[in-house]
């Protein structure tokens, strides 16, 4: 065991707070979430059946354009954290870039949840269900901005 100091990846001392403990994984926390978010919006997002008919079709979250806001979110958080990964501080205004790309997914997913929530069946004995890509979407924004925090926290934001 070696005593002498701390070396940069050593965890914190064992008196900091639960948050404190997950600052060296923010910028992993941001990726891993980002990943999600972009293979979600590729998910169904919506599928509608109309038995009467025979007819029954998905929808992307990205046939949408709250998918593809969120999508494009996604991509611009992955890459401002990508490059955080090599630098031990992050630069101001990428840490409040990426608060704001998060925020920005995180309502995308919100109203995109709720416009396929809204959509409302019963013509012709259709079935109108929210597919797995728009829960999957608000679980990664979530996600993302709960990374983008701990960012913020680490670089002493707020």
């Amino acid at each position: 065991m070696s005593t002498d100091g701390e070396t940069p990846s050593s965890p914190p001392p064992s008196g900091a707070s639960p948050l404190a403990k997950l600052f060296p994984l923010a910028p992993q926390i941001l990726i891993g979430a980002a990943v999600v978010g972009a293979i979600s919006v590729f998910l169904p997002g919506i599928s509608i059946s109309i038995p009467m008919v025979g007819l029954s079709e998905s929808k992307m979250v990205v046939n949408n354009w709250r998918g593809i806001g969120g999508l494009l979110a996604y991509i611009a958080v992955g890459v401002v954290a990508f490059q955080m990964m090599s630098k031990k501080v992050a630069p101001r205004k990428q840490v409040l870039g990426v608060l704001i790309a998060s925020g920005v997914a995180a309502l995308l997913a919100v109203l995109y949840l709720a416009a396929v929530s809204d959509a409302s069946g019963g013509a012709f004995g259709s079935a109108v269900k929210t597919g797995i890509g728009a829960y999957l979407n608000l679980i990664a924004a979530i996600a993302l901005i709960g990374g983008a925090v701990v960012l913020a926290k680490r670089e002493k934001l707020f």
